[in-house]
Protein backbone atom coordinates (compact mmCIF):
# COMPACT_ATOMS: atom_id res chain seq x y z
CA UNK A 1 0.00 0.00 0.00
CA UNK A 2 1.40 3.52 -1.23
CA UNK A 3 2.57 6.16 2.12
CA UNK A 4 -0.24 8.41 3.11
CA UNK A 5 2.23 10.50 1.93
CA UNK A 6 3.12 9.54 -1.14
CA UNK A 7 -0.90 9.17 -2.13
CA UNK A 8 -1.04 13.08 -0.95
CA UNK A 9 1.35 13.97 -3.94
CA UNK A 10 0.03 12.65 -6.80
CA UNK A 11 -1.90 14.36 -9.44
CA UNK A 12 -5.59 12.82 -9.09
CA UNK A 13 -5.03 13.19 -5.25
CA UNK A 14 -8.56 15.20 -5.21
CA UNK A 15 -10.17 11.55 -6.60
CA UNK A 16 -8.53 9.82 -3.28
CA UNK A 17 -9.37 12.65 -1.21
CA UNK A 18 -12.74 12.18 -2.36
CA UNK A 19 -13.12 9.01 -1.72
CA UNK A 20 -11.33 9.02 1.49
CA UNK A 21 -12.05 12.79 3.00
CA UNK A 22 -11.59 11.88 6.94
CA UNK A 23 -9.15 9.80 6.62
CA UNK A 24 -6.71 12.04 4.35
CA UNK A 25 -8.33 15.36 5.22
CA UNK A 26 -7.80 15.00 9.73
CA UNK A 27 -3.88 13.79 8.73
CA UNK A 28 -3.12 15.96 5.87
CA UNK A 29 -5.00 19.14 7.00
CA UNK A 30 -5.45 19.13 10.68
CA UNK A 31 -2.95 22.16 10.62
CA UNK A 32 -3.09 24.31 7.52
CA UNK A 33 -0.68 26.95 9.04
CA UNK A 34 1.87 24.16 8.68
CA UNK A 35 1.37 24.92 4.78
CA UNK A 36 1.89 28.59 4.89
CA UNK A 37 5.26 28.13 6.52
CA UNK A 38 7.00 26.33 4.20
CA UNK A 39 7.41 29.46 1.80
CA UNK A 40 7.47 29.93 -1.61
CA UNK A 41 9.24 26.40 -2.45
CA UNK A 42 6.76 24.47 -1.67
CA UNK A 43 3.53 25.77 -3.32
CA UNK A 44 0.04 25.32 -2.02
CA UNK A 45 -3.53 24.65 -3.05
CA UNK A 46 -4.94 27.84 -3.87
CA UNK A 47 -8.55 29.17 -5.29
CA UNK A 48 -8.49 32.09 -7.79
CA UNK A 49 -11.25 34.64 -8.81
CA UNK A 50 -11.23 36.17 -11.63
CA UNK A 51 -13.33 38.06 -14.43
CA UNK A 52 -12.65 39.09 -18.46
CA UNK A 53 -14.45 40.51 -21.11
CA UNK A 54 -14.58 37.17 -23.35
CA UNK A 55 -15.42 39.44 -26.23
CA UNK A 56 -12.31 39.19 -28.47
CA UNK A 57 -11.19 35.46 -27.14
CA UNK A 58 -11.75 32.41 -27.96
CA UNK A 59 -12.92 31.19 -25.09
CA UNK A 60 -11.52 30.35 -21.55
CA UNK A 61 -9.14 26.95 -22.50
CA UNK A 62 -6.24 27.92 -23.35
CA UNK A 63 -5.13 26.84 -27.20
CA UNK A 64 -2.09 27.31 -29.19
CA UNK A 65 -3.04 29.03 -32.57
CA UNK A 66 -5.68 31.19 -31.12
CA UNK A 67 -5.72 34.38 -28.17
CA UNK A 68 -7.56 32.81 -24.85
CA UNK A 69 -7.68 33.76 -21.51
CA UNK A 70 -6.33 31.28 -20.19
CA UNK A 71 -2.92 31.83 -22.33
CA UNK A 72 -3.14 35.66 -20.89
CA UNK A 73 -3.14 34.50 -17.24
CA UNK A 74 -0.47 31.52 -17.80
CA UNK A 75 1.38 34.52 -19.71
CA UNK A 76 1.12 36.77 -16.81
CA UNK A 77 2.15 34.04 -13.99
CA UNK A 78 4.89 32.96 -15.77
CA UNK A 79 6.22 36.64 -16.22
CA UNK A 80 5.92 37.39 -12.54
CA UNK A 81 7.62 33.98 -11.69
CA UNK A 82 4.28 32.16 -10.21
CA UNK A 83 4.68 29.13 -12.82
CA UNK A 84 7.72 27.75 -14.54
CA UNK A 85 8.02 27.03 -18.49
CA UNK A 86 7.03 23.51 -17.17
CA UNK A 87 3.97 24.47 -15.45
CA UNK A 88 2.97 26.26 -18.30
CA UNK A 89 3.05 23.90 -21.03
CA UNK A 90 1.88 21.36 -18.14
CA UNK A 91 -0.61 22.30 -16.06
CA UNK A 92 -1.64 19.49 -14.70
CA UNK A 93 1.91 19.72 -12.57
CA UNK A 94 -0.12 22.45 -10.53
CA UNK A 95 -3.08 21.19 -10.82
CA UNK A 96 -4.50 23.71 -12.05
CA UNK A 97 -8.28 23.67 -13.32
CA UNK A 98 -11.12 26.04 -13.96
CA UNK A 99 -15.08 26.14 -12.61
CA UNK A 100 -16.63 26.44 -16.02
CA UNK A 101 -15.74 26.24 -19.41
CA UNK A 102 -16.43 29.43 -21.17
CA UNK A 103 -17.35 29.70 -25.14
CA UNK A 104 -15.69 31.69 -27.91
CA UNK A 105 -16.95 35.19 -26.99
CA UNK A 106 -18.50 34.67 -23.46
CA UNK A 107 -17.29 36.85 -20.43
CA UNK A 108 -17.25 35.93 -16.90
CA UNK A 109 -17.80 38.07 -14.00
CA UNK A 110 -16.72 35.59 -11.37
CA UNK A 111 -14.61 32.39 -12.71
CA UNK A 112 -12.55 30.30 -10.49
CA UNK A 113 -9.37 28.39 -10.90
CA UNK A 114 -7.47 26.02 -8.63
CA UNK A 115 -3.74 25.62 -8.86
CA UNK A 116 -0.91 25.05 -6.75
CA UNK A 117 1.21 28.09 -6.07
CA UNK A 118 3.96 29.62 -3.86
CA UNK A 119 2.43 31.57 -0.76
CA UNK A 120 2.53 35.21 -0.86
CA UNK A 121 2.36 36.01 -4.05
CA UNK A 122 1.29 39.37 -5.23
CA UNK A 123 -2.27 39.97 -6.99
CA UNK A 124 -1.58 43.28 -7.81
CA UNK A 125 1.74 42.45 -9.94
CA UNK A 126 0.21 39.58 -11.54
CA UNK A 127 -2.83 42.00 -12.86
CA UNK A 128 -0.11 44.31 -13.90
CA UNK A 129 1.14 41.80 -16.68
CA UNK A 130 -2.31 41.40 -17.51
CA UNK A 131 -4.66 43.33 -20.14
CA UNK A 132 -7.23 45.45 -19.03
CA UNK A 133 -10.32 43.30 -19.82
CA UNK A 134 -8.85 40.36 -17.48
CA UNK A 135 -8.39 40.81 -13.65
CA UNK A 136 -7.69 38.40 -11.02
CA UNK A 137 -9.79 39.71 -7.64
CA UNK A 138 -8.82 37.88 -5.13
CA UNK A 139 -6.99 34.60 -4.19
CA UNK A 140 -7.40 31.91 -1.52
CA UNK A 141 -5.83 29.08 0.09
CA UNK A 142 -7.83 26.05 -0.17
CA UNK A 143 -7.11 22.56 1.17
CA UNK A 144 -4.83 20.40 -0.80
CA UNK A 145 -7.74 18.22 -2.41
CA UNK A 146 -10.09 21.51 -3.52
CA UNK A 147 -10.63 20.97 -7.23
CA UNK A 148 -12.72 24.63 -8.86
CA UNK A 149 -14.59 22.32 -11.11
CA UNK A 150 -16.14 18.92 -8.94
CA UNK A 151 -16.52 21.44 -5.78
CA UNK A 152 -18.42 23.42 -7.69
CA UNK A 153 -22.22 23.03 -6.76
CA UNK A 154 -23.95 24.98 -9.06
CA UNK A 155 -23.03 27.83 -11.61
CA UNK A 156 -25.56 31.20 -12.69
CA UNK A 157 -25.04 32.62 -15.91
CA UNK A 158 -26.70 36.02 -16.91
CA UNK A 159 -27.83 36.42 -20.65
CA UNK A 160 -28.27 40.22 -21.87
CA UNK A 161 -30.56 40.98 -24.83
CA UNK A 162 -32.76 43.47 -26.05
CA UNK A 163 -36.11 43.05 -25.37
CA UNK A 164 -37.21 43.31 -28.62
CA UNK A 165 -36.26 39.73 -28.74
CA UNK A 166 -39.56 38.79 -27.22
CA UNK A 167 -41.22 40.73 -30.17
CA UNK A 168 -44.04 38.66 -32.14
CA UNK A 169 -42.09 37.78 -35.35
CA UNK A 170 -44.72 39.98 -37.44
CA UNK A 171 -43.62 42.90 -34.74
CA UNK A 172 -42.58 45.61 -37.26
CA UNK A 173 -41.42 47.88 -34.58
CA UNK A 174 -37.67 48.93 -35.09
CA UNK A 175 -35.57 48.07 -31.61
CA UNK A 176 -35.71 51.89 -30.22
CA UNK A 177 -39.62 51.88 -30.00
CA UNK A 178 -40.15 48.28 -28.68
CA UNK A 179 -41.41 48.28 -25.16
CA UNK A 180 -41.75 44.72 -23.37
CA UNK A 181 -45.27 44.93 -21.46
CA UNK A 182 -45.86 43.00 -18.29
CA UNK A 183 -48.05 40.54 -19.58
CA UNK A 184 -45.65 39.34 -21.93
CA UNK A 185 -42.98 39.61 -19.46
CA UNK A 186 -45.19 37.56 -17.44
CA UNK A 187 -45.40 34.74 -20.17
CA UNK A 188 -41.41 35.13 -20.87
CA UNK A 189 -40.79 33.77 -17.16
CA UNK A 190 -43.68 30.91 -16.83
CA UNK A 191 -41.74 29.65 -20.12
CA UNK A 192 -38.35 29.61 -18.60
CA UNK A 193 -39.74 27.53 -16.15
CA UNK A 194 -40.18 25.16 -18.68
CA UNK A 195 -36.21 24.23 -17.96
CA UNK A 196 -36.40 23.72 -14.71
CA UNK A 197 -36.09 20.92 -12.81
CA UNK A 198 -33.58 17.23 -13.97
CA UNK A 199 -34.43 16.74 -17.64
CA UNK A 200 -32.40 15.58 -20.58
CA UNK A 201 -30.63 18.42 -22.28
CA UNK A 202 -29.03 16.37 -25.78
CA UNK A 203 -31.06 18.34 -27.76
CA UNK A 204 -29.04 21.73 -26.67
CA UNK A 205 -25.81 20.62 -27.06
CA UNK A 206 -23.73 18.68 -29.65
CA UNK A 207 -22.44 15.01 -29.26
CA UNK A 208 -24.65 13.86 -26.64
CA UNK A 209 -27.27 11.35 -27.04
CA UNK A 210 -30.38 10.73 -25.44
CA UNK A 211 -29.18 7.65 -23.81
CA UNK A 212 -26.01 9.48 -22.21
CA UNK A 213 -25.98 9.96 -18.84
CA UNK A 214 -24.26 13.11 -19.02
CA UNK A 215 -27.41 14.66 -20.99
CA UNK A 216 -29.14 14.75 -17.93
CA UNK A 217 -28.60 18.24 -16.42
CA UNK A 218 -30.03 20.11 -13.10
CA UNK A 219 -31.56 23.68 -13.70
CA UNK A 220 -32.13 25.22 -10.29
CA UNK A 221 -33.39 28.74 -11.26
CA UNK A 222 -34.45 30.84 -13.83
CA UNK A 223 -36.27 34.24 -14.14
CA UNK A 224 -36.00 37.74 -16.47
CA UNK A 225 -35.76 40.65 -14.60
CA UNK A 226 -37.94 43.68 -15.72
CA UNK A 227 -36.98 45.78 -18.79
CA UNK A 228 -34.22 48.68 -18.14
CA UNK A 229 -33.12 52.02 -21.01
CA UNK A 230 -29.96 52.46 -22.16
CA UNK A 231 -30.06 55.40 -24.85
CA UNK A 232 -33.88 54.46 -25.47
CA UNK A 233 -33.25 51.12 -25.93
CA UNK A 234 -34.91 48.62 -23.78
CA UNK A 235 -32.58 45.46 -22.04
CA UNK A 236 -33.91 42.45 -20.43
CA UNK A 237 -31.45 40.14 -18.39
CA UNK A 238 -32.03 36.42 -17.94
CA UNK A 239 -30.37 34.37 -15.27
CA UNK A 240 -29.95 31.13 -15.31
CA UNK A 241 -28.70 28.87 -11.99
CA UNK A 242 -27.84 25.23 -12.83
CA UNK A 243 -25.53 22.61 -11.49
CA UNK A 244 -23.46 22.05 -14.33
CA UNK A 245 -23.89 22.99 -18.72
CA UNK A 246 -22.38 21.43 -21.05
CA UNK A 247 -21.08 23.31 -24.43
CA UNK A 248 -23.74 25.68 -26.06
CA UNK A 249 -25.88 24.56 -23.85
CA UNK A 250 -27.30 27.89 -22.41
CA UNK A 251 -27.43 29.70 -26.02
CA UNK A 252 -29.03 27.11 -27.16
CA UNK A 253 -31.73 27.21 -24.38
CA UNK A 254 -31.90 30.83 -25.47
CA UNK A 255 -32.63 30.46 -28.94
CA UNK A 256 -35.03 27.43 -28.15
CA UNK A 257 -36.93 29.66 -25.77
CA UNK A 258 -37.16 32.70 -27.76
CA UNK A 259 -38.60 30.75 -31.15
CA UNK A 260 -41.13 30.29 -28.81
CA UNK A 261 -41.63 33.40 -27.31
CA UNK A 262 -41.77 35.02 -30.91
CA UNK A 263 -44.09 32.34 -32.25
CA UNK A 264 -42.16 30.85 -34.56
CA UNK A 265 -42.68 27.44 -33.19
CA UNK A 266 -45.22 26.09 -30.05
CA UNK A 267 -45.34 26.20 -27.13
CA UNK A 268 -46.22 21.81 -27.53
CA UNK A 269 -42.74 21.66 -28.69
CA UNK A 270 -41.29 21.75 -25.28
CA UNK A 271 -43.16 18.33 -24.26
CA UNK A 272 -41.18 17.11 -27.17
CA UNK A 273 -37.66 18.40 -26.97
CA UNK A 274 -36.51 16.98 -23.50
CA UNK A 275 -37.33 13.05 -25.12
CA UNK A 276 -35.76 11.02 -27.25
CA UNK A 277 -37.17 12.96 -30.28
CA UNK A 278 -34.67 15.05 -32.13
CA UNK A 279 -35.32 18.42 -31.89
CA UNK A 280 -32.73 21.13 -33.76
CA UNK A 281 -32.15 23.99 -31.24
CA UNK A 282 -30.97 27.12 -32.41
CA UNK A 283 -27.76 28.91 -30.99
CA UNK A 284 -28.03 32.20 -29.88
CA UNK A 285 -24.90 34.94 -30.23
CA UNK A 286 -22.50 34.54 -27.35
CA UNK A 287 -22.59 38.42 -27.07
CA UNK A 288 -24.96 38.50 -23.90
CA UNK A 289 -23.79 35.38 -21.69
CA UNK A 290 -21.53 35.87 -18.58
CA UNK A 291 -20.58 33.82 -16.14
CA UNK A 292 -21.60 35.63 -12.95
CA UNK A 293 -21.35 33.54 -9.88
CA UNK A 294 -20.13 30.35 -8.44
CA UNK A 295 -21.16 28.19 -5.39
CA UNK A 296 -19.26 26.40 -3.18
CA UNK A 297 -21.94 26.17 -0.37
CA UNK A 298 -20.99 22.49 0.85
CA UNK A 299 -16.92 22.88 0.32
CA UNK A 300 -17.63 26.30 2.59
CA UNK A 301 -19.76 24.28 5.44
CA UNK A 302 -16.94 21.77 5.70
CA UNK A 303 -13.73 23.96 6.40
CA UNK A 304 -15.94 26.86 8.01
CA UNK A 305 -13.31 28.05 10.42
CA UNK A 306 -10.35 26.21 8.62
CA UNK A 307 -10.16 27.96 5.84
CA UNK A 308 -11.46 31.00 4.30
CA UNK A 309 -14.93 30.50 2.83
CA UNK A 310 -15.06 30.96 -0.80
CA UNK A 311 -18.33 33.79 -0.89
CA UNK A 312 -15.84 36.69 -1.78
CA UNK A 313 -17.83 39.30 -0.79
CA UNK A 314 -14.96 41.25 -0.08
CA UNK A 315 -14.15 41.49 -3.86
CA UNK A 316 -18.17 42.65 -4.54
CA UNK A 317 -17.18 45.99 -5.05
CA UNK A 318 -14.39 45.13 -7.51
CA UNK A 319 -16.53 42.85 -9.65
CA UNK A 320 -19.10 45.26 -10.06
CA UNK A 321 -16.93 47.58 -11.13
CA UNK A 322 -15.07 45.70 -13.71
CA UNK A 323 -18.53 44.25 -14.98
CA UNK A 324 -20.49 47.32 -15.38
CA UNK A 325 -16.86 48.85 -17.22
CA UNK A 326 -15.93 45.96 -19.43
CA UNK A 327 -18.58 43.52 -19.82
CA UNK A 328 -21.99 45.13 -19.18
CA UNK A 329 -21.82 48.55 -20.79
CA UNK A 330 -19.95 46.39 -24.18
CA UNK A 331 -22.76 43.58 -24.41
CA UNK A 332 -25.15 47.38 -24.56
CA UNK A 333 -23.34 49.82 -27.13
CA UNK A 334 -22.44 46.77 -28.88
CA UNK A 335 -26.42 45.71 -29.34
CA UNK A 336 -27.41 49.43 -29.73
CA UNK A 337 -24.70 49.85 -32.72
CA UNK A 338 -24.69 46.82 -34.16
CA UNK A 339 -27.97 44.93 -33.13
CA UNK A 340 -26.78 41.16 -33.35
CA UNK A 341 -29.20 40.10 -31.72
CA UNK A 342 -32.64 41.66 -33.59
CA UNK A 343 -30.59 40.40 -36.90
CA UNK A 344 -30.56 37.15 -35.28
CA UNK A 345 -33.82 36.62 -34.36
CA UNK A 346 -35.17 37.27 -37.61
CA UNK A 347 -33.58 33.97 -38.88
CA UNK A 348 -35.43 32.34 -36.66
CA UNK A 349 -38.19 32.11 -38.61
CA UNK A 350 -36.60 29.72 -41.54
CA UNK A 351 -34.55 27.88 -39.40
CA UNK A 352 -34.95 23.93 -39.90
CA UNK A 353 -35.95 22.79 -35.94
CA UNK A 354 -37.22 19.63 -37.05
CA UNK A 355 -34.97 17.12 -39.02
CA UNK A 356 -36.06 16.23 -42.49
CA UNK A 357 -36.78 12.43 -41.82
CA UNK A 358 -39.19 13.74 -38.72
CA UNK A 359 -42.45 12.61 -38.03
CA UNK A 360 -43.74 15.63 -36.21
CA UNK A 361 -46.73 17.46 -37.87
CA UNK A 362 -45.65 20.73 -39.31
CA UNK A 363 -48.21 22.48 -37.60
CA UNK A 364 -45.66 22.69 -34.73
CA UNK A 365 -43.86 25.03 -36.71
CA UNK A 366 -45.31 28.38 -37.87
CA UNK A 367 -43.05 28.76 -40.17
CA UNK A 368 -44.04 25.78 -42.38
CA UNK A 369 -47.48 27.51 -42.65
Amino acid sequence: MLQLKQVINKPNFFKVQQCFPVVIQKRHESNPKLETEKGPKHPVNHCLLMGYAGFKYYGMEYQKTVETVEQKLFNAMLENKWITKSDYYKTRRIRYEHASRTDSGVSAARQCCSLFLPVGVNVQELNSKLPDDIRVFGLKQVVSGFHARYYCRSRTYTYTLPSIAFSHYNDQASQREYRLSSDKLKLVNELLQLYKGLLNFHNFTIKKLYSDKLSRRKMLHLECTPPFLVDDVEFCVIRIQGSSFMMHQIRKMIGFFLAVVRGVIDKSLFDLVFTDRIINCPTAPGLGLVLESLSYEDYNKHYSGIYEALTWEEYDEDVKQFHEKFIQQSIVQTEIRDEITLQWVEQLLNYPYIPVDGDITSNIHKAYI
